[in-house]
C-alpha cells in the first residue's frame, strides 16, 4: 500500500461528522462547520486546517470517555445513551 493510497484518505464529509458528534456530545450544541478547499475549514467563524480538527476531535473524545467514566456527562446525553431496557428498570425502580 502506498502512503497516498486513495482507500486510507479521510473525506471532509468524515472530518465534519466526527467532529460535529463529538463537539455536540461534550458541549450539548452543534457548531457551525464547513469546508472551503485545501484542508481548511470555517468553524464557528474561524478558518482551521484538517489536521487541527482531527486533534480536537481525539480531544473531545477523550473528554467523552472522561466525563462517562465519572458520570458527569450532561443529564440529556446519559439519557439518550442509555438503553430501553434501563430506562424501564430505572422508572420501576422509583416507583
Amino acid at each position: 500500500m502506498s502512503v497516498l493510497d486513495p482507500a486510507l484518505a479521510i473525506s471532509s464529509r468524515d472530518v465534519i461528522e466526527s467532529y460535529i458528534e463529538s463537539y455536540r456530545t461534550v458541549y450539548l450544541r452543534k457548531p457551525a462547520m464547513r469546508y472551503l478547499g485545501n484542508g481548511w475549514y470555517l468553524v464557528d467563524d474561524e478558518i482551521v486546517h484538517q489536521a487541527i480538527i482531527i486533534q480536537e476531535t481525539g480531544r473531545l473524545q477523550q473528554m467523552i470517555r472522561q466525563q462517562m467514566s465519572s458520570r458527569q456527562l450532561a443529564p440529556e446525553m446519559i439519557q439518550q445513551r442509555k438503553s430501553v431496557v434501563s430506562r424501564l428498570i430505572d422508572r420501576l425502580r422509583r416507583l
